[in-house]
């Protein structure tokens, strides 16, 4: 180390400038201590006085003592040293002790330059500090608080995790934690990681839980520049959202092969520890694992042992096929699919030529429909289905002769597992249009007994009262709904006048309804979603037919394009978008109703999909969160 490079360590602080420094300067620092206790005591006894308590007293004492201390900096008084950018661009004056008080190895950031006087020194930081940094590690040395931003924070962090400020790095740590996006998660989890940070378990979680936006963005590359083997941890979690088990294996492999060298010697953790090859199929267990490079790369004797130890797993347990025909077994984590996010929940309708009252839940992680122990308040079909809060609302609906005007509410977080009444809608309605939106549920249109209808009513729950707002331009039943970009649209219906192809959008601020470019084509008894950054209107009946086809409004452009035709042509079903992915559930044929499913995949098309178990029309779906053991395979 050469002679003016500061380096402050606990057995030899005497021969270090830094420690010169404060010798020479013993009596400044001194009567600067002096003068701040004073203020301090001053300010103790009128806290006192006013008899706030010691909690209180504590943080207004700290508060004081830090603005009288960054008044002081500000004002130059008993300043003794100089910090500067290695550009000179920037400096701050400050008092050194106040710096070095941050603790960790901030004395190895800072170089001896000169002496500016008898008591001002100079020193230059590390190369990599931008002028905003050292400003705002200067602030937090004086006022235990930074003023961290997007781009600055990111910057702190790793600062102060090379120096191992752990008050620094804690207080940018939080900022990621209270500003959860991707980069800020990708950022703090790395540096939880060198640092050894209890916020490590929270963004361990988040990236577990976002793991599949994660795979789609470029911040995949974060991933495999995670040096430590701990990501082996979050590819192994039960948790991590994923979409099927070839992708595990994928972003496996270019973990490895990212530093092969070095990594290598993990692939027979990640075998038999992180990835459910039982959820593989039996040809890409073939092809794509046992015929890579890297595994090819063992050791001979411990391919064979790795390919016998799964053969032998395979013929000892007890497996079923799931609707994807992939291995299942539900007591061995090898065979098991990640965790559930969401499921589809699905109910009422006609069932076998009655209404009904059962639902039935999909899991996308097995391609099956499975029994639900929720039931209906009572038998009813073309009905409102929203959810807000983990609450389940049914609204309005038919039983085929009765039109209802009732609420009922069903939360999922309550164990008594029960159907709430809540305040009735002003009217009732079926084929009724619903929307959630800022909290809100909209009932809209619909036919109420005599007449197909304009007006829409919205419900508050935490009033659990409904209200008028703007009635729609045309009056509709049968028509369907959609929130998109903080609006709701509605489109298609029947009223007097016949089939609609209009569609009209509602304004919430302005409580208004205003027509845009109609759809190309007359829809009743279909659907409309939001999806891919457009509107999606699918199938129903044109007035002649039922209809597969599908055109996607674009907002920015106000103009409506055909898609790619649904596989079957129906009316009266169900569709939502379930993990990037739109789902087509149930309906109509012309002659019956069906149980058929499909869904739509991004750069593949319509593919099929398990049918329902039951046959059902005039159905209604939510997605709901799985958290609730509803789960019975």
């Amino acid at each position: 180390m050469s002679s003016n490079q500061m380096n402050v360590t606990d057995d030899d602080e005497d021969v270090t400038p830094i420690s010169t420094m404060k010798d020479n300067n013993i009596d400044f620092i001194n009567n600067m201590k002096r003068k701040v206790q004073k203020d301090e005591e001053n300010r103790r006894k009128k806290i006192c006085s006013q008899e706030i308590n010691d909690e209180t007293m504590t943080l207004a004492y700290e508060l004081t003592r830090n603005q009288r201390l960054w008044s002081m900096k500000v004002n130059d008084e008993f300043i003794d040293a100089v910090i500067m950018t290695a550009d000179g661009g920037h400096h701050e004056n400050v008092h050194l002790c106040l710096l070095l008080m941050l603790n960790g190895n901030i004395s190895n950031a800072l170089r001896y330059i000169k002496d500016r006087n008898d008591v001002i020194k100079e020193y230059e930081i590390d190369s990599s500090v931008s002028a905003e940094v050292l400003k705002q590690v200067v602030h937090f040395a004086y006022q235990n608080h930074a003023d961290l931003n997007e781009k600055n924070c990111i910057e702190i962090a790793e600062f102060a995790a090379k120096y191992r400020i752990e008050s620094l790095v804690d207080h940018c740590l939080r900022y990621f934690q209270d500003n959860c996006t991707i980069p800020n998660v990708m950022k703090g989890f790395k540096i939880s990681i060198q640092i050894g940070s209890n916020y490590r378990s929270f963004f361990q979680s988040f990236i577990e839980n976002n793991f599949q936006e994660i795979l789609t963005t470029k911040f995949k590359t974060d991933l495999l520049t995670i040096n430590d083997c701990s990501i082996l941890e979050i590819f192994s979690s039960q948790r991590l959202d994923s979409r099927n088990e070839e992708q595990i294996w994928q972003i496996i492999h270019d973990w490895i092969d990212y530093d092969c060298n070095n990594r290598l010697k993990y692939i027979e953790h990640a075998i038999t520890n992180v990835l459910r090859f039982g959820r593989l199929k039996d040809e890409f267990l073939k092809t794509k694992i046992f015929g890579n490079n890297l595994f090819q790369q063992l050791e001979p004797s411990l391919q064979t042992r790795l390919i016998n130890w799964i053969d032998d797993l395979n013929k000892q347990t007890v497996i079923i096929r799931d609707g994807f025909g992939l291995k299942y077994c539900k007591h061995s984590i090898y065979y098991q699919p990640r965790e559930t996010k969401e499921l589809l929940l699905v109910g009422g309708g006609w069932v076998e030529g009655t209404t009904s009252n059962s639902f039935e839940l999909y899991d996308y992680q097995t391609n099956l429909w499975l029994k639900c122990p929720m039931v209906l308040h009572n038998e009813i079909a073309y009905f409102g289905l929203e959810i807000i809060d983990d609450i389940v609302y049914v609204f309005g609906g038919s039983n085929g002769k009765d039109v209802y005007q009732n609420l009922h509410a069903f939360d999922l977080n309550d164990p008594r597992r029960k159907w709430t009444s809540k305040c009735s809608m002003i009217e009732c309605r079926c084929y009724v249009s619903s929307a959630n939106l800022n909290g809100l549920l909209y009932a809209i249109g619909g036919f109420n007994r005599q007449t197909r209808v304009r007006s829409c009513e919205r419900y508050n729950p935490s009033s659990d009262s409904w209200q008028f707002v703007a009635e729609l331009n045309y009056s509709r039943s049968d028509a369907s709904a959609v929130v998109h970009d903080g609006k709701i649209f509605i489109a298609g219906g029947i009223n007097d006048s016949g089939i609609e192809s209009s569609v009209e959008i509602y304004y919430p601020q302005l409580n208004q309804w205003r027509l845009i470019r109609s759809m190309s084509t007359p829809r009743t008894s279909f659907s409309i979603v939001s999806f891919q950054n457009k509107i999606w209107a699918l199938g129903g009946n044109d007035g002649v037919k039922r209809s597969g086809s599908v055109e996607c409004y674009d907002p920015e452009l106000n103009i409506w394009n055909e898609a790619e035709n649904m596989l079957i042509k129906r009316s009266t079903f169900s569709a939502i978008v379930l993990k990037g992915e739109l789902y087509v559930v149930g309906g109509y044929n012309s002659q019956s109703p069906i149980c058929d499913v499909e869904k739509y995949v991004p750069n593949i098309g319509w593919v099929k999909v398990k049918p329902l178990r039951h046959d059902r029309s005039g159905l209604n779906l939510v997605c709901i969160p799985n958290k609730y053991n509803f789960l019975k395979i």
